[in-house]
């Protein structure tokens, strides 16, 4: 299932599941966690949440989280860990 999919699936649902995005503020990098309730509004390269209905593009999404169960994982990040097990 696509990121995009499954971010219309949990927002028109109203599940609920954590995503973990890269914030970038003044050159540092931190993992930012956002409920799916704050979810306002998702596009086809991006999605919006907040009172402020803030932009995060796909590309900064992480990890989507339910139940404490990773349902959702970036793809290069995916090969990094498959990279990392190897001897």
């Amino acid at each position: 299932m696509s990121l995009r999919d499954l971010l219309l699936r949990i927002f028109w649902k109203k599940e609920k599941a954590i995503i973990e995005i890269v914030d970038r503020i003044d050159g540092k990098v931190n993992i930012k966690t956002i409920s799916s309730k704050d979810i306002t509004y998702v596009g086809k390269g991006h999605f919006n949440y907040g009172r402020d209905d803030t932009y995060i593009p796909f590309h900064r999404v992480l990890f989507i989280r339910k139940n404490g169960k990773i349902i959702w994982r970036k793809p290069s990040i995916q090969r990094t860990l498959k990279d990392s097990k190897k001897p």
